[in-house]
């Protein structure tokens, strides 16, 4: 009897290793389009109706700012809303001038928390008028506040 020789294995392709290029391709566009989205929020100045929820800020260069200035051409600002109801605008470490309004009483719901830009420029944080409290700097120049 003559012996037998091994089956043959048709070596095609499988379908499903086509799948990590779509993946390798995908996921790095939609963490580019996030940082866009974000990054889009993030160095927007405050226009009239938007408000600045406390613990959050605004950054004039926005993900560029880890960068170095002479790379980026950004002079650094950081608008920020503290929680203690003080609003605070920051040239890189040095602070040009902070706004004090007030905090939302635990309930009301009628207070909006935060810092609200009105059509006619006013702030007024935590439903209350703000005051510039520290610095005499000009505060729109035109970041951070679109009139």
């Amino acid at each position: 009897e003559a012996p037998r020789s091994a089956p043959s294995v048709d070596k095609k392709k499988s379908s499903s290793g086509g799948g990590t290029s779509v993946f390798g391709i995908l996921i790095p566009v939609l963490v580019a389009g996030l940082l866009y989205k974000l990054n889009d929020f993030v160095t927007s100045p405050l226009t009239p109706g938007d408000v600045l929820a406390p613990g959050l800020f605004r950054s004039k260069c926005g993900i560029l700012s880890v960068l170095p200035e002479s790379l980026t051409g950004c002079d650094p600002a950081l608008l920020k809303m503290g929680t203690d109801g003080v609003l605070s605008l920051y040239a890189g470490d040095d602070l040009l001038w902070e706004m004090k309004g007030a905090v939302c009483a635990e309930g009301n719901e009628a207070c909006v928390p935060g810092a609200v830009l009105d059509a006619s420029g006013k702030v007024t944080i935590g439903g209350a008028k703000s005051k510039m409290v520290g610095g005499k700097g000009v505060v729109n120049t035109p970041w951070p506040f679109d009139l």
